[in-house]
Parts: structure tokens; C-alpha cells; sequence
């Protein structure tokens, strides 16, 4: 028994909610059917076969009035069950209850068929009126069994699905209002003329979120443009200036972001429910600052129409730049002739929104529109147009002549160190060893590359083996000699061998001398540092590793990066004459300069001119050029390297503005016709 008793209200309780979740299904279903564009029967039908999966249903019918004002049945249900039809007298009372429905515009319950106030074995009736845009056009009823738990929440149920019939019905009869959408129309003209003739981004966004809001009928109209990587709330109805700081606008701009990136209209609340998470916390966000029940976004972007299509063709659309966001207080439930209505004038506005921001983009617009004016007040004078013609060159004549500028001859060159060695090959031979690699600091005597000259080691062999053998000669000459001056030998024969064995000696000595110089040659194959400083050949070991090389031929470049820096660069040829002019114009030989290095070109470096070339170069890069060297404050480069890139621009004095800007064309008159 205590069992039984604990289980009833579970079971009750589960009933109920289950009752409430097809009631909840069968308003959504019912919602989404409003706003679909179908036929009204479809419609009619559709919702009151949906009323039956959400209420235990005994019957349903939708009432109309006509034009002569009769009640009939738009769609109905189960209405021959309940004796309504059979019954003349019931039929009456049920077209009285209906009739003053409709009337009063109240909702009405009644627990019988009759009048009879104790009957309770029939349904239970539900009344709710209809109301379209001329008012109470017919009337929900809905008949429910008549014990049930959940009545109230029943009840109310058929109160929204009138509801939602209603909005379905005004939408309609707008669309169908030929009176109706004239009107739209003619203030849609008037708005987009408006918007079209202002000219500035500023003034198009406060007609569009002003003129607009009157127009869309909606209570608050904002506009979110991009700015840079990011996105700007430029207008809102209202407000003459927008604070991007305030939590709302905030709100606005971050729900503008995501309808950019999505590029197609988002509309709450039936967009939160179907977009990513993401979406729909964002829409809850900007709900819970802005209080909106209904938000409608629609994304600007102008049609572009390619020039090889005709202009009947479909266009293809440019990415959004703007989002155009309408709010409603009142309203929970966005109708399709709201969305197409917003849409619509979104096009007109993405279109003016685009010329203005063209026509903020240009530069001195101000100056060119009072200088325009004044060029219309003269057309039609030619005369006054010459006057004014020539005025306007005098003057530019007299600013390029009277104006003095500072003129720089410009050239190229590159970051040095002012100490350097190159390394060349002492004699023909082959590379056998590479001692260092690039970048790598050495000292003073170290090694760098060890040569091979076979011919070299073939004559030192050579003359060796001959030094050898005139030695040994020598030797047994002498003790030859001294055997014969002991035994008294003739003089002459001793005198053959002293002069044989001087002859000897002189060889002997010769040779050493030549075993001497080959060794010394041999030892200058072995390159070694002549100052201390940094390998700055690129890729030396694959550059000479292996590699037969000519005597004379540059090997190594050696650079002493603690040293002093300058720029060593050139200057055409017929900038040259401007320098030398500059130089002797002024005491000073060193003309003041700057540069800017490749590595670092947001930076310029001031330097010095010291020496001039007293001859020109040939170059494929610079063509006949002269080269300079620029003296510069090594203490404020830290970041130095060698070889780096540099734009140089050396200051010759003052010249005419007219000179500096078309110096060129002068110097090519001159040379041509002088």
C-alpha cells in the first residue's frame, strides 16, 4: 500500500511534464509554420493537424468571418463528433459564444455544449480570438476532454496558437495589400533619395539608423561597419554620437563581427537556435544588454557586375563590409515580410554606404569641390576660364622658380668596415686546405688556406737530389785532393783538382741558395692572416676546397668589424657635376648626408661625404657612375653587417623646387638642344 502511494505522484508528476514537452513541440511547430511561406489553406490546415500532436484533442476548428460576416471554417477537426453540426440549437449557442468572442476580443472557456451549467459529461471548450490588421477576423476553437490536470496550461496553449495565427494572418494580408505595399514603397523611395544624396560616411549612417528605423517600423536600427582587422559601430537610431566603450555597443560589435564572418542574414531567435554555439552566445549577450525580444542582421555588401557579363546577368557579391541591425522590443517573432523588408533596404544602403566611404577616401575632398564650384561659375566664359588658366600657371610658374628646396644627389651602395685585406694566391697551385670558415674571427698569423703547387715540390725534389750529389762529389773531390798533396803528386795535377773542387763548391753553394728560395716559395703557400678581423667570404671551404687556382686570384676577404665603418657607394654620372659644384661652392669638402640601410629601412643614419672618385666606373647594375665614400658615426650603428644594402642621399646646397622635381627633364633639354 505505502508503495502504491509513492508511486502515484511520480507517475503524475511525469505526465504532467510530458504533457508540457508535446505542448512546447507543438508551439514551435506551429511558429515555424507561421512564418512559412505557403498557402493560407496549407497553413490553416497544417496548424490545426499540429494542434492534435500537442493536446489530446476531441476536435479543433479555425473560424473565419467572411465579407458579409459569416462564421466558416477555415480548417477544421473532429468537429462532426462533437454534435455541433447535428444539433441545431447547439450550433446556435456556438456561434453565439464565437461571435462574441470575436467581438469583445477576449478569450473564453466553457465546460458544456449547452447552457446547461451542470453538465459536465461533455468536452471542455476553448475560444481565443483572431485578431488580423483590420481587427478580429475570426476565432480558435479548441475542444479538450473535460477532466483533465493541466487545463490552465491547455488553455494557454490555444491562446498562442491564436496568437501566432494572428501574426501569420497580418503578415499575410500585408503582402496581399496592394494599398499596403505602395505605400512601403513610397517611403522607401523617399528614404533611399535621402540616403543616396548625402555624400559623407557620417551623414548616410545617421539617415539610414534614423529614417530607417521609421521606415522598418522597427524600435532601434544600428549600423557596424569594418575597421582595419576589426569591426566599428558608426550609428545607432537615436544617438548623435556612439560610445564604443558602453557595454551595449560592445555587444553590437562583437554580434556584427560573427554576421560578417557568416556573410548571410541572422535573425533571433530563430537563428540562435540552428547557428554554432558560438553565435548563440554572442546573441545572448547582446539580448541581455540590448532587452530586444527580436533581432534581425543583415549583412551589407555591393554587387559587382563584371564588365564581359551583360547587365541582366547574375552578379557576383563583394565581401560584407557592414552589418545593418534591427531591434524590436515589443515584438518576439520576426515576420517574413520584416526580414525581406530589412534585406531590401539593406541593398540601397551597402550601395550609398560604398559611394560615401569612396568619396571620404579622396584625398583634400574639400579643396577639389570649392575648387570644382569655382570652374562651373566660369564655364561659359572663355575669357574668364583663360584668366583663370593663366593665373593658375603664373603662380605654379612662381612657386617652382621662387621656392628654394634642399636638392640631394641620390645613389647605392654598401656597409664597410674601413680596414680590410683581400687575400690573394702567391703562386698557381691547388687548394688542399681550408683552414676557417665564413664569419669566423681569426688573429693575426693564423692560417687560412695551405696550397699545393706540384711543379714547386717536383723542383725542390730536384735541385735537392742535385745538392746531394755535388755534396757527395765535393767530398770525395777533396779527399782525392788531399791524397794527392800527400804523396807529393805533380803541381799541376794538384792544382786540376784545387780548381775541380772550387768549381764544386760555387755549385754546391748555388744549389743550396736555389733549395733555399724554393723552400721560402713553398712556405708561401701556406696563407696565413695579415691582420686580425672576420672571414667575410661566403661558403669558403665549397668555394675553394679542391680547387686549382691562378697566382693573383682573390681567395679571402678579411674585414676588421672593430674598426672603423663607412659607405662606399656610387652616384651617376651626371649627378657627379652637382657634387664637385657643391664642394667648391663651400669651404667644407664634406657635404653633409644620410642613408638608410636594407636591414633596417625605418630607420635613416646621418653621415658625411669625405672623397669623391677622380674617375668614373662602368657597371651592369649602375652603368657609368662615380664612386664616393660616406663617413659615419659608428658608435650610433650597432647593428652592423657587412656588405648591407644602402640608399644614399648627399645634400648639394639649395635649388629651385621646380629644378628638384624635374631636374631630369632639364638636364635632358640641355643636353639634347643647348
Amino acid at each position: 500500500m505505502t508503495a502504491t502511494l509513492t508511486n502515484e505522484p511520480t507517475a503524475a508528476t511525469e505526465a504532467v511534464e510530458r504533457a508540457m514537452t508535446d505542448v512546447a513541440g507543438m508551439l514551435q511547430r506551429v511558429g515555424r509554420l507561421a512564418q512559412a511561406t505557403i498557402s493560407d489553406d496549407q497553413f490553416f490546415k497544417e496548424t490545426i493537424a499540429e494542434l492534435r500532436s500537442g493536446l489530446p484533442l476531441v476536435a479543433a476548428a479555425l473560424w473565419l468571418t467572411t465579407p458579409q460576416g459569416l462564421l466558416v471554417p477555415a480548417a477544421e477537426t473532429g468537429l462532426g463528433t462533437t454534435g455541433l453540426l447535428r444539433d441545431p440549437q447547439v450550433n446556435r449557442l456556438n456561434s453565439q459564444r464565437l461571435s462574441e468572442a470575436i467581438r469583445n476580443g477576449r478569450a473564453a472557456t466553457h465546460h458544456s455544449l449547452t447552457d446547461n451549467a451542470h453538465a459536465d459529461d461533455g468536452p471542455t471548450i476553448h475560444i481565443a480570438p483572431v485578431i488580423g490588421l483590420r481587427g478580429c477576423v475570426g476565432a480558435l476553437e479548441v475542444f479538450l476532454p473535460h477532466d483533465t490536470d493541466d487545463a490552465a496550461t491547455r488553455q494557454e496553449a490555444v491562446r498562442e496558437v491564436a496568437q501566432l495565427i494572428s501574426r501569420s494572418l497580418k503578415w499575410r494580408e500585408e503582402t496581399s495589400s496592394a494599398e499596403r505595399q505602395l505605400d512601403f514603397a513610397r517611403r522607401l523611395e523617399a528614404t533611399v533619395l535621402a540616403l543616396h544624396a548625402r555624400t559623407s560616411t557620417r551623414e548616410a549612417a545617421f539617415v539610414t539608423v534614423n529614417d530607417g528605423r521609421q521606415l522598418l517600423q522597427c524600435d532601434r536600427l544600428s549600423l557596424v561597419v569594418r575597421h582595419g582587422s576589426g569591426v566599428r559601430v558608426i550609428a545607432v537610431t537615436g544617438q548623435e554620437r556612439v560610445h564604443a566603450r558602453s557595454n551595449l555597443v560592445r555587444a553590437m560589435a562583437q554580434i556584427g563581427r560573427l554576421a560578417l564572418n557568416a556573410g548571410q542574414p541572422l535573425h533571433y531567435p530563430s537563428s540562435a537556435a540552428t547557428q554554432p554555439r558560438a553565435v548563440s552566445e554572442a546573441f545572448l549577450r547582446f539580448i541581455d544588454q540590448s532587452t530586444a525580444r527580436a533581432v534581425c542582421l543583415i549583412p551589407l555588401a555591393v554587387p559587382q557586375t563584371p564588365a564581359t557579363e551583360k547587365p541582366s546577368a547574375r552578379t557576383a557579391s563583394s565581401p560584407p563590409f557592414g552589418v545593418l541591425i534591427a531591434e524590436h522590443f515589443t515584438e518576439d517573432w520576426l515576420t517574413p515580410v520584416t526580414s525581406a523588408r530589412t534585406a531590401w533596404f539593406g541593398e540601397h544602403v551597402a550601395l550609398a554606404l560604398q559611394n560615401a566611404r569612396r568619396n571620404d577616401s579622396i584625398f583634400l575632398l574639400p579643396l577639389w569641390r570649392a575648387l570644382g564650384d569655382a570652374l562651373s561659375r566660369l564655364r561659359g566664359s572663355r575669357f574668364a576660364l583663360a584668366l583663370f588658366a593663366l593665373l593658375l600657371l603664373g603662380a605654379s610658374a612662381a612657386v617652382l622658380v621662387g621656392h628654394q628646396t634642399a636638392y640631394r644627389v641620390e645613389g647605392t651602395g654598401k656597409l664597410m668596415p674601413v680596414v680590410r685585406r683581400d687575400i690573394f694566391a702567391p703562386w698557381d697551385g691547388e687548394v688542399t686546405e681550408v683552414k676557417v670558415r665564413t664569419g669566423q674571427v681569426v688573429e693575426a698569423g693564423d692560417v687560412l688556406v695551405v696550397l699545393r703547387n706540384d711543379d714547386l715540390q717536383s723542383q725542390i725534389l730536384t735541385v735537392r737530389n742535385r745538392l746531394a750529389e755535388r755534396q757527395q762529389a765535393f767530398h770525395a773531390l777533396r779527399a782525392e785532393s788531399d791524397e794527392a798533396a800527400a804523396r807529393s803528386l805533380r803541381p799541376d795535377e794538384v792544382l786540376r783538382l784545387r780548381g775541380r773542387l772550387a768549381q764544386i763548391r760555387i755549385e754546391v753553394e748555388g744549389l743550396t741558395q736555389r733549395v733555399t728560395a724554393l723552400e721560402a716559395q713553398l712556405e708561401t703557400l701556406t696563407l696565413r692572416a695579415p691582420i686580425a678581423g672576420t672571414v667575410a667570404t661566403f661558403q669558403v671551404d665549397q668555394v675553394l676546397q679542391n680547387r686549382p687556382v691562378r697566382r693573383g686570384e682573390r681567395l679571402l676577404e678579411l674585414m676588421d668589424e672593430t674598426s672603423a665603418w663607412r659607405i662606399e657607394a656610387t652616384v651617376p654620372e651626371g649627378r657627379a657635376g652637382h657634387l664637385m659644384a657643391a664642394r667648391n661652392r663651400t669651404r667644407d669638402t664634406h657635404l653633409p648626408a644620410s642613408f638608410v640601410l636594407a636591414t633596417h629601412p625605418d630607420a635613416t643614419h646621418d653621415g658625411r661625404l669625405v672623397d669623391v672618385a677622380t674617375r668614373t666606373t662602368l657597371s651592369e647594375k649602375d652603368g657609368t657612375s662615380v664612386p664616393v665614400v660616406l663617413e659615419l658615426d659608428t658608435a650610433r650603428l650597432p647593428d652592423r653587417r657587412i656588405g648591407a644594402e644602402a640608399v644614399v642621399k648627399i645634400d648639394c646646397g639649395q635649388k629651385p623646387l621646380g629644378y628638384v622635381l624635374f631636374g631630369d627633364v632639364i638636364e635632358f633639354i640641355q643636353r639634347r638642344w643647348w
